[in-house]
Protein backbone atom coordinates (compact mmCIF):
# COMPACT_ATOMS: atom_id res chain seq x y z
CA UNK A 1 0.00 0.00 0.00
CA UNK A 2 1.46 3.33 -1.30
CA UNK A 3 1.43 6.24 0.68
CA UNK A 4 -1.79 7.80 -0.86
CA UNK A 5 -3.38 4.58 0.63
CA UNK A 6 -3.52 2.20 -3.10
CA UNK A 7 -2.88 -1.59 -2.94
CA UNK A 8 -0.29 -2.49 -5.44
CA UNK A 9 0.39 -5.86 -4.88
CA UNK A 10 -2.41 -8.38 -3.77
CA UNK A 11 -1.63 -9.96 0.17
CA UNK A 12 -1.78 -13.08 1.25
CA UNK A 13 -4.00 -14.59 4.32
CA UNK A 14 -2.04 -15.14 7.56
CA UNK A 15 -3.87 -17.81 10.02
CA UNK A 16 -3.80 -17.25 13.78
CA UNK A 17 -3.84 -20.34 15.61
CA UNK A 18 -3.76 -20.67 19.73
CA UNK A 19 -1.97 -23.48 20.27
CA UNK A 20 -1.51 -23.77 23.84
CA UNK A 21 0.63 -21.01 25.51
CA UNK A 22 1.72 -19.89 21.96
CA UNK A 23 0.02 -18.06 19.21
CA UNK A 24 1.26 -19.05 15.65
CA UNK A 25 0.88 -17.12 12.70
CA UNK A 26 0.56 -19.08 9.91
CA UNK A 27 2.35 -17.91 6.59
CA UNK A 28 1.70 -21.67 4.82
CA UNK A 29 4.84 -22.74 4.64
CA UNK A 30 6.53 -20.64 7.67
CA UNK A 31 4.45 -20.87 10.78
CA UNK A 32 5.90 -17.82 13.07
CA UNK A 33 5.87 -18.59 17.06
CA UNK A 34 4.81 -15.79 19.55
CA UNK A 35 4.53 -15.90 23.42
CA UNK A 36 2.13 -13.34 24.46
CA UNK A 37 4.13 -11.24 27.45
CA UNK A 38 2.91 -7.73 29.17
CA UNK A 39 -0.07 -7.38 26.44
CA UNK A 40 2.40 -8.12 23.43
CA UNK A 41 3.27 -10.53 21.05
CA UNK A 42 7.02 -11.88 21.90
CA UNK A 43 8.58 -13.77 18.98
CA UNK A 44 9.66 -17.41 20.32
CA UNK A 45 10.59 -19.07 17.29
CA UNK A 46 9.55 -20.51 13.41
CA UNK A 47 8.53 -23.94 11.85
CA UNK A 48 8.68 -24.28 7.93
CA UNK A 49 10.68 -22.25 5.56
CA UNK A 50 10.63 -18.92 6.94
CA UNK A 51 12.34 -16.36 4.79
CA UNK A 52 12.34 -12.71 5.43
CA UNK A 53 15.00 -9.70 5.24
CA UNK A 54 13.81 -9.01 9.21
CA UNK A 55 11.50 -10.53 11.80
CA UNK A 56 8.69 -9.04 13.46
CA UNK A 57 10.11 -10.17 16.89
CA UNK A 58 7.37 -8.11 18.62
CA UNK A 59 3.45 -7.18 17.84
CA UNK A 60 2.09 -4.74 20.19
CA UNK A 61 -0.46 -2.14 20.45
CA UNK A 62 2.36 0.48 19.48
CA UNK A 63 3.51 -1.69 16.19
CA UNK A 64 5.47 -4.27 15.16
CA UNK A 65 9.11 -4.52 15.86
CA UNK A 66 11.21 -5.66 13.10
CA UNK A 67 14.85 -7.38 14.00
CA UNK A 68 17.57 -7.54 11.04
CA UNK A 69 19.77 -9.98 10.75
CA UNK A 70 22.38 -7.95 11.77
CA UNK A 71 20.28 -7.19 15.23
CA UNK A 72 19.15 -3.19 14.17
CA UNK A 73 15.59 -3.17 15.00
CA UNK A 74 13.15 -0.81 13.93
CA UNK A 75 9.34 -0.11 14.72
CA UNK A 76 7.15 0.03 12.20
CA UNK A 77 4.52 2.79 14.34
CA UNK A 78 0.67 1.57 14.27
CA UNK A 79 -1.11 4.37 12.12
CA UNK A 80 -4.21 6.15 13.67
CA UNK A 81 -6.51 7.05 10.85
CA UNK A 82 -7.10 10.98 10.35
CA UNK A 83 -10.36 12.62 8.97
CA UNK A 84 -9.42 15.89 6.91
CA UNK A 85 -11.06 18.89 4.76
CA UNK A 86 -9.81 21.58 3.29
CA UNK A 87 -10.04 24.49 0.79
CA UNK A 88 -8.14 25.98 -2.57
CA UNK A 89 -9.01 28.70 -4.03
CA UNK A 90 -10.08 28.46 -7.53
CA UNK A 91 -8.43 30.01 -10.24
CA UNK A 92 -11.61 31.86 -11.67
CA UNK A 93 -13.58 34.33 -9.25
CA UNK A 94 -16.80 34.24 -8.36
CA UNK A 95 -19.57 36.85 -10.35
CA UNK A 96 -19.53 39.06 -7.73
CA UNK A 97 -15.47 39.34 -7.90
CA UNK A 98 -15.11 37.42 -4.98
CA UNK A 99 -12.57 34.33 -4.36
CA UNK A 100 -14.74 30.94 -5.25
CA UNK A 101 -12.90 27.94 -3.24
CA UNK A 102 -13.20 24.05 -3.86
CA UNK A 103 -13.88 22.65 -0.42
CA UNK A 104 -13.08 19.26 -0.06
CA UNK A 105 -14.27 17.24 2.85
CA UNK A 106 -14.17 13.50 4.24
CA UNK A 107 -10.47 13.27 2.91
CA UNK A 108 -8.99 9.97 4.82
CA UNK A 109 -5.15 9.72 5.74
CA UNK A 110 -3.00 8.54 8.35
CA UNK A 111 -0.59 9.82 11.05
CA UNK A 112 2.26 7.48 9.43
CA UNK A 113 3.01 9.36 6.59
CA UNK A 114 -0.60 9.18 4.47
CA UNK A 115 -1.48 11.62 1.86
CA UNK A 116 -4.12 12.75 0.04
CA UNK A 117 -4.38 14.72 -3.14
CA UNK A 118 -6.90 17.65 -3.17
CA UNK A 119 -8.51 19.42 -5.98
CA UNK A 120 -6.70 16.77 -9.21
CA UNK A 121 -9.86 16.35 -11.20
CA UNK A 122 -11.44 19.73 -10.00
CA UNK A 123 -11.26 22.67 -12.82
CA UNK A 124 -9.63 26.30 -12.12
CA UNK A 125 -8.03 24.24 -9.03
CA UNK A 126 -4.19 23.96 -8.59
CA UNK A 127 -3.72 20.52 -7.13
CA UNK A 128 -2.24 20.42 -3.94
CA UNK A 129 -1.28 16.97 -1.27
CA UNK A 130 -1.67 17.14 2.30
CA UNK A 131 0.39 14.55 4.16
CA UNK A 132 0.68 13.66 7.98
CA UNK A 133 3.09 12.13 10.41
CA UNK A 134 3.36 11.73 13.64
CA UNK A 135 7.59 12.38 14.05
CA UNK A 136 9.71 10.47 16.59
CA UNK A 137 12.87 11.49 16.66
CA UNK A 138 15.73 9.23 16.74
CA UNK A 139 17.45 8.66 20.35
CA UNK A 140 20.02 11.47 21.13
CA UNK A 141 17.75 14.01 19.30
CA UNK A 142 17.14 16.51 21.44
CA UNK A 143 13.82 17.34 19.12
CA UNK A 144 10.94 15.77 20.61
CA UNK A 145 8.10 14.11 19.03
CA UNK A 146 5.40 16.16 16.52
CA UNK A 147 2.57 15.54 14.48
CA UNK A 148 3.37 17.40 11.94
CA UNK A 149 0.86 18.07 9.16
CA UNK A 150 2.51 18.74 5.13
CA UNK A 151 1.70 20.95 2.36
CA UNK A 152 3.00 19.89 -1.14
CA UNK A 153 3.01 20.55 -4.87
CA UNK A 154 1.94 16.98 -6.56
CA UNK A 155 4.63 17.72 -8.57
CA UNK A 156 7.39 17.84 -5.97
CA UNK A 157 6.45 15.18 -3.35
CA UNK A 158 9.59 15.87 -0.94
CA UNK A 159 9.93 19.09 -0.57
CA UNK A 160 7.08 20.54 1.90
CA UNK A 161 5.50 24.08 0.50
CA UNK A 162 4.77 24.74 4.24
CA UNK A 163 3.94 22.66 7.32
CA UNK A 164 2.79 22.62 11.15
CA UNK A 165 3.23 21.37 14.06
CA UNK A 166 1.75 20.34 17.21
CA UNK A 167 1.99 17.95 20.50
CA UNK A 168 1.55 14.14 18.88
CA UNK A 169 -1.11 13.94 21.54
CA UNK A 170 -2.99 16.28 20.06
CA UNK A 171 -6.82 15.42 18.51
CA UNK A 172 -6.69 18.29 15.57
CA UNK A 173 -4.59 19.88 13.76
CA UNK A 174 -4.88 22.90 10.83
CA UNK A 175 -3.14 25.17 8.87
CA UNK A 176 -4.50 28.76 7.42
CA UNK A 177 -1.64 29.99 4.80
CA UNK A 178 -4.67 32.41 3.12
CA UNK A 179 -3.91 31.02 -0.55
CA UNK A 180 -5.18 27.44 1.27
CA UNK A 181 -6.53 25.53 4.35
CA UNK A 182 -6.75 22.14 6.30
CA UNK A 183 -7.93 20.61 8.62
CA UNK A 184 -7.35 17.39 10.56
CA UNK A 185 -8.86 15.51 12.72
CA UNK A 186 -7.89 11.92 14.46
CA UNK A 187 -10.72 9.69 13.78
CA UNK A 188 -12.48 8.96 17.01
CA UNK A 189 -10.55 11.59 19.18
CA UNK A 190 -12.76 13.77 21.35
Amino acid sequence: IDAFGVSHSDGHAIKIQQNGTQTVLDYGKCQRLYLVESDALIANGVRGECAAPATMTRIGAEGVTLTYPDGKTTLLRRARAVTCWSAIPKSNKKPDGTDDWHFAQGIKIHDQGGRALIGKDVADVKPLVIRMRNVVWPDGNSNRPSLVLYIHNPDEPDKALSYVWADPGAARIGINLRWMQASCTIDGAQ
